[in-house]
């Protein structure tokens, strides 16, 4: 019985295909790689492009759309980067950073019942998310202060109270059964405390606020202490005393938003006023309200009176990552703003210190630090 060998070019085929997959897989990654470069430097546009090319060698990839649909949220393109996350999710409906973006995109398209299912969706996943906590909030407040002011009853508001004791009406069974008896009422009146000016007379505080006196104030009839004698020289002073001297160290988040918006004229000011707050109270006093404006005077500061000049702010850059709404803040700053900390990450590099602790910081504001 003769035997014939079994032809193997169908596993050849598999085998050849199979490495061109992976080989597109290589270039996909790669794609991925440098849009990310493009993306950190500001270069949207281009890591969209390399994105798209990532995809196209890729289709199965999740993660590449998501981050195409980054780039579009900073170049405003909302409804494409919604449409990029969804194709995301269909691939793997348990990445978190698609619901999250998605969330951005459709908050911004005013779609907030379905952006707050998202960033619930992202808590479900990563409970301690703060990204998705603070867009949540930021929802639901919004939702609140929308809810309309429940109606004003307008002739209760107007009625005139009545001078008269009003009765309670009860029912019989639960009506008192003590007989009533009559209280006789006396009106004796009471003597006025301050006894009326006379004519042509003015009364002394206002004598005093007007004029140059030298007499005390008259004291008051049946009062045990004279009066503090008030000259008009201190009335202005109390007048002008805090309008014109710099504010201090806030003591809530709503005095913290006033403050740093009337300083913002005066540069010496706001430095002054910024390194009398002590880094800690950075979350409290910043809350919801890191303002993309507010962030980026903060690191300007950073930049021109700690960097530049020698000092450290590795403790102040620690603290703004503890605010709530920081990872929302970071993902909106401008170019000009990540050159500024990228510039800070290196001089504190420089100055040496746990290495490993410092890149981990650095990667929170989505900055590489080399070495």
């Amino acid at each position: 019985m003769d035997y014939t060998p079994q032809n193997d070019s169908s596993h050849d085929e598999e085998l050849d295909e199979e490495a061109e997959d992976n080989a597109r897989k290589r270039q996909a990654e790669a794609e991925k790689e440098k849009g990310n470069t493009y993306f950190k430097e500001g270069r949207y546009e281009l890591a969209i492009e390399c994105y798209t090319h990532g995809m196209d060698l890729d289709p199965l990839c999740h993660v590449l759309p998501a981050n195409r649909a980054m780039a579009l949220i900073k170049l405003e393109r909302y409804a494409a980067a919604e449409n990029d996350c969804c194709t995301s999710l269909a691939l793997n409906d348990k990445y978190a950073k698609a619901y999250l973006r998605r969330g951005v995109a459709r908050k911004c398209l005013g779609k907030g019942e379905e952006a707050g299912e998202d960033f619930r969706a992202v808590l479900k996943l990563e409970p301690a998310n703060k990204q998705a906590k603070a867009e949540l909030n930021e929802i639901d407040n919004k939702k609140q202060a929308e809810l309309p002011k429940q109606p004003v009853d307008e002739a209760a508001a107007h009625a005139v109270p009545s001078p008269y004791i009003q009765c309670a009406k009860r029912p019989p069974h639960l009506r008192s059964k003590v007989p009533l008896r009559r209280i006789p009422v006396e009106d004796i009146g009471l003597p006025s405390l301050v006894p009326p000016p006379s004519s042509g007379h003015t009364s002394p505080l206002i004598s005093e606020v007007t004029s140059h006196p030298t007499e005390p104030a008259t004291k008051l009839e049946g009062s045990r202490d004279p009066p503090t004698e008030l000259a008009a020289k201190d009335v202005v002073t109390i007048a002008t005393n805090g309008l014109a001297g710099e504010p201090g160290v806030p003591s809530s988040a709503l005095q913290f938003q006033m403050d740093w918006k009337a300083l913002r004229r005066s540069e010496a000011s706001l430095v002054k006023y910024f390194k009398a707050i002590p880094p800690s109270k950075y979350p409290a006093l910043l809350q919801q309200s890191l303002e993309t404006v507010v962030f980026s005077d903060i690191l300007r500061l950073l930049w021109q009176h700690y960097s530049s000049c020698g000092r450290s702010c590795l403790e102040e850059l620690r603290w703004l990552t503890k605010v709530t709404r920081f990872q929302v803040a970071v993902m909106f700053l401008s170019k000009k703003d990540k050159d500024l900390l990228r510039k800070m990450f290196e001089d504190l590099a420089r100055q040496g210190g746990d290495q490993s602790q410092l890149r981990a910081l650095a990667g929170e504001y989505n900055v590489e630090v080399q070495g």
